[in-house]
């Protein structure tokens, strides 16, 4: 390995890198030379689209018809492993790519063809506004003719669609009436593989496995038909890892011939790659390209975002810790490495279809890597590793990997200032979660306490544990359109929403004049709330039905149960999920329309309901007087406990309305005494940029919220209402009852100079541990001024890498529409 080398002057250099990092203003950051140059390489390539695996799979879809789905996944796989032409970019130290070309997303066929032609082919992709994917003239064509064709009818948006009641369809596609399509784009994502297991007994443990069963196999016993096939693909997949690494041995053998003056560097990672991931890794290098191998293949099996690396600080320690105590690699080598991995995962794009991505503006991969928290056994486990990787990041300044951290009450002083450290470089990362909440949503899937010790944030924001868990994904349950439906009686408003206006999309609940109560009000709400998780119930069911033609082979093997069961990751082979997983948009509307409503029209009858009705059906034009009072009623976020109350008591129902039912994937659990508890529907409060498309929807609210703008962007406060301080905001958030909920997301907007001081950062550490011992389950900062953020609206070139917090995930400011831009500038600054 070349040593890591630090440029002269490097005190100078690090002021200089770290504010032009925190403002955006370059993209060659990193460590070394070397890291410098590959960040600034990838930086300056085009977000894209790659062919190959679409290809592999058509090629081997049409030229056998007959064959089983199990193995036709598998030699899909396999053949695009065996074929994909191998990228090298000059001075990698982990190497890899899931496409042939840098920065592009393996094109799916088979889950992504019907949405990609209905937007127009290949070519509207690249004229998008936002999130906009280039694809050549040849592969244009290519999709339009080669691709598409033999797909059109196959792919699971297709069949998704064909099996659904158009009923059904019809009232919550492109409505606003939730949004239930992401899983349908986003086909084998929300886990988290093994790790612990894959670096400690390599790949090669689970070909003896496959081999072992296939000999025991009784083939008079028909009820092992399924297994049987799929245990013989299983084996075909295993081959293709294997391909893939040695194949990359055998490409840097070849280049170490070219390349004399990085020959020794070469080989090195020649032998590395010929090694893992089939063997035990030795090294803390072997590791961290153990890790990449696998996902570049899972990203070729299915969609490949959303699948997170865990607890790398837990897994990678035994390596970092032996090989610095040996002497065999320094601290700033391994930081080297940890930035190489880094810039490789920002490879990583969110491939889906406009509606889709316009709840996940700015192309958010988010691979999440977890740090710190309790170990097994409750004692802290931030270690130096844990504190790299921070430093890495701020270092490298990469979107990926979605960095976050777990604090507890045992975290030490010195894991809670890394934090700040991480949060003052103006990344929006990392998100921070309370171990004290998160950890009795595990044993409500039935962990154990060391389990439940060990969860992840798989995803965006859902908690869950290591190679056992899947997650919805993503049914966005509109809070805000339940209220606006109960003035409405379940009827689309005027003008407002897309399709047909006055359709009836939800229930009917009756005339909202004639309710006597709040409690009328409030039950007619949580109807169209109920409504919605309904509808998404059943299309999720039909969705899962689909899934069963394409079983996902490589996630099957490096997850628990699917090889042990003999059955895909969808079929019986996950041993936990929450599916759906339901994400609420609009929490603080909701609390704050129900409040408005109790406050004015039931409590203190300042209006009739008659006239509130009225009021929201006009935008409030010329109803001035019902308009301030709306604005003027209490409102979520200033520790007021008339409407905390209320808020406490919404989401109380909502939750427990989610758990009425079992998780779909409880009907294919081979276990079924509990599979049950372990498959249950989960909802996060997790509304990522879902606040703007979802709020466009959403005529007048009484918070004093005016028709078609954005909905609150988490469980913080609707931007501007929280007038009484942080502290006040937070104790309002903690009355949410947050374990019942499967994540959630606190954003918080601080002005850099409060970190920039020791009483500052005191005060900040002094907040964050306040709010999580009054059970705030998560929270994330942005730290930028406004005024940057406008101007680099309005001279997006000077801020190519201004980095922001959305929701669940950081994106680069200016790949950010202008309206979201708009939302996060609105936001509420906070002095501590």
């Amino acid at each position: 390995m070349i040593s890591a080398t630090k440029p002269e002057n490097y005190e100078l250099y690090q002021k200089i890198q770290n504010d032009s990092a925190f403002y955006g203003q370059r993209f060659d950051f990193g460590c070394t030379d070397r890291v410098r140059f590959l960040n600034k390489d990838l930086r300056d390539r085009k977000r894209g689209v790659d062919m190959h695996r679409a290809r592999c799979y058509t090629k081997i879809y049409k030229e056998n018809p007959t064959m089983d789905k199990y193995m036709l996944r598998a030699l899909s796989v396999r053949e695009v492993m065996s074929t994909l032409p191998l990228t090298y970019t000059d001075g990698e130290l982990i190497v890899g790519l899931a496409t042939e070309k840098p920065l592009c997303h393996p094109f799916q066929p088979e889950v992504d063809t019907t949405w990609v032609m209905d937007e127009g082919g290949l070519e509207a992709l690249r004229a998008r506004e936002a999130d906009s994917f280039y694809a050549t003239d040849e592969e244009c064509k290519e999709f339009r003719e080669e691709i598409y064709p033999f797909w059109k009818d196959k792919c699971v948006w297709a069949l998704w669609q064909g099996q659904l009641d158009p009923e059904i369809y019809n009232k919550i596609v492109g409505t606003g009436f939730s949004a239930p399509g992401f899983p349908a784009t986003c086909f084998g994502s929300h886990m988290t593989f093994n790790y612990h297991e894959i670096l400690t007994k390599g790949t090669n443990y689970y070909k003896e496995i496959i081999e072992q069963k296939i000999a025991e196999e009784d083939l008079s016993e028909q009820k092992d038909l399924e297994k049987r096939m799929f245990y013989r693909a299983a084996k075909v997949s295993i081959e293709a890892i294997e391909i893939f690494s040695h194949r990359w041995a055998e490409h840097l053998r070849k280049l170490a011939e070219e390349k004399p003056e990085r020959k020794e560097e070469l080989l090195n990672l020649a032998e590395i790659c010929d090694h893992v991931p089939m063997n035990p890794a030795r090294t803390f290098h072997e590791a961290l390209q153990a890790y990449w191998f696998l996902f570049n293949v899972a990203q070729n099996d299915g969609t490949g975002i959303l699948l997170g690396f865990g607890r790398l600080d837990q897994e990678l320690f035994r390596y970092y810790d032996s090989e610095i105590k040996a002497g065999t690699m320094t601290r700033d080598q391994a930081l080297e490495l940890v930035e190489c991995f880094y810039i490789k995962t920002e490879n990583t794009q969110f491939f889906a279809d406009e509606a889709t991505c316009s709840f996940f503006r700015g192309y958010g991969g988010q691979q999440q890597l977890v740090t710190g928290g309790v170990d097994r056994f409750g004692n802290d486990a931030a270690n130096d590793l844990s504190f790299l990787f921070i430093d890495a990041l701020i270092d490298v300044h990469t979107l990926q990997p979605s960095i976050s951290t777990r604090l507890s009450k045992v975290s030490s002083e010195a894991w809670r200032d890394k934090i700040l450290e991480l949060i003052h470089a103006g990344m929006g990362y990392p998100s921070i979660f309370n171990d004290d909440t998160s950890i009795p949503v595990m044993r409500s899937y039935g962990w154990g306490e060391e389990d439940a010790n060990d969860w992840i944030a798989t995803g965006c924001e859902e908690i869950g544990k290591t190679g056992n868990y899947t997650w919805g994904p993503g049914q966005f349950i509109n809070f805000g359109i339940a209220v606006d439906m109960a003035f409405t009686n379940g009827k689309k408003r005027l003008g407002v929403q897309q399709g047909r206006c006055g359709d009836q999309l939800s229930v009917q609940t009756g005339d909202v004049t004639e309710f006597k109560t709040y409690e009328e009000f409030e039950a007619a709400v949580m109807r169209h709330i109920k409504e919605q998780i309904d509808l998404v119930y059943v299309a999720d069911q039909h969705l899962m039905s689909v899934y069963q033609n394409y079983p996902l082979m490589i996630i099957s093997l490096l997850a628990n149960a699917g090889l042990d069961r003999g059955l895909p990751y969808f079929s019986g082979g996950c041993y936990t999920s929450s599916y759906p997983g339901y994400a609420g948009v609009g929490t603080p509307d909701l609390i704050n329309s129900l409040a408005a409503v109790k406050k004015l029209v039931y409590d203190d009858k300042m209006i009739t309901m008659a006239e509130l009705r009225d009021a929201l059906e006009a935008n409030f034009e010329g109803y001035d007087d019902i308009y301030q009072m709306c604005l003027n009623a209490p409102k979520y976020g200033n520790d007021d406990l008339y409407v905390d109350m209320i808020g406490q008591h919404i989401m109380n129902m909502i939750a427990d309305e989610v758990k009425t039912r079992p998780g779909i994937m409880a009907k294919y659990d081979p276990e079924q005494d509990t599979a049950a508890i372990r498959h249950q529907r989960g909802l996060g409060l997790v509304p990522q940029s879902g606040c703007v498309p979802n709020g466009g929807v959403v005529g007048a609210l009484p918070s004093g919220r005016k028709a078609t703008e954005a909905l609150g962007d988490s469980t913080s406060p609707s931007a501007g209402t929280d007038i009484s301080g942080p502290t006040a905001s937070l104790k309002s958030v903690s009355r949410i009852p947050i374990s019942k909920f499967h994540g959630s997301i606190t954003n918080m907007y601080l002005t850099r100079d409060v970190l920039e001081t020791p009483e500052g950062r005191k005060r900040t550490n002094d907040m964050i541990r306040t709010a999580f011992a009054n059970g705030v389950g998560q929270l994330q900062f942005n730290v930028m001024d406004k005024e940057v953020l406008e101007d680099a609206q309005k001279s997006p070139e000077d801020y190519p890498t201004l980095i922001v917090r959305v929701t669940g995930y950081s994106a680069y400011f200016t790949e950010l529409d202008n309206q979201l831009q708009n939302e996060i500038i609105k936001r509420t600054v906070f002095e501590v």
